[in-house]
């Protein structure tokens, strides 16, 4: 649209070099603050999205199904970011021009005004909308989602 915000979302779940494992999703409502459409200032504590996907039939199946019932979910938990690690995923275009899912596990760094925690992390542009995951290969709980780069090397994201 004119103010630079996408109004077409597919989910490509699993996607790896040009590969859809699990096909596309197609996107049924998407939500933003007003604060961030507005502007798009950042940081932002009034700065999140919501993107709901539509089911999907999946051969075999007599129904559709949401994505998460094809392939897993995590939990998610709030305010268990300060003093912890995590696992971002993300596919950033610094690394292999997004065509690849990247794994970078890093321990907390520290808080910033207005509502930010910084970790450490080499992912870039296309990273964004990733989650952060604490105990990631067990129970996984998503704790948060990549917001922006604050330097070189620390990802910023809204705690929640």
């Amino acid at each position: 649209g004119k103010s630079g915000f996408h109004r077409n979302f597919h989910f490509v779940p699993g996607y790896y070099n040009g590969t859809a494992p699990y096909g596309s999703w197609e996107y049924k409502r998407v939500w933003a603050s007003p604060s961030w459409t507005s502007t798009g200032k950042v940081p932002n504590k009034g700065y999140w999205g919501i993107v709901e996907l539509k089911e999907k039939l999946i051969r075999g199946y007599r129904s559709s199904l949401s994505v998460g019932e094809v392939t897993g979910w995590f939990g998610w938990k709030s305010n268990g970011l300060k003093d912890n690690h995590v696992t971002s995923l993300g596919y950033p275009t610094n690394l292999d021009k997004g065509e690849q899912l990247h794994k970078v596990t890093s321990t907390y760094k520290r808080s910033r005004s207005p509502n930010n925690m910084e970790y450490p992390n080499d992912m870039t542009e296309g990273a964004s909308g990733g989650p952060w995951v604490a105990d990631f290969g067990t129970t996984g709980t998503l704790e948060a989602l990549f917001s922006m780069r604050t330097s070189r090397r620390c990802m910023k994201l809204p705690a929640v």
